[in-house]
């Protein structure tokens, strides 16, 4: 699957913070850890993984990319 074909969505960010939450991670500060890198990545901006972490799009992508 290439980079081109992925295709995912905005998650909503009631969502996004029930995860952090399940998480242990504080969604008090409206910032998560994008499970990929590491570094924060804003609750209303992040994108969830197949397995429900918390990502930044970008991450995602190459990790996907990388997969092939």
């Amino acid at each position: 699957m290439s980079a081109s074909n992925l295709k995912f969505e905005q998650v909503p960010v009631e969502l996004a913070k029930k995860v952090a939450r399940r998480e242990k991670m504080s969604s008090v500060s409206g910032e998560s850890v994008c499970s990929i890198c590491g570094k924060a990545v804003k609750l209303e901006q992040c994108k969830i993984d197949e397995n429900g972490n918390p990502v930044h799009d970008h991450c995602y992508v190459k990790k996907v990319g990388a997969i092939r």
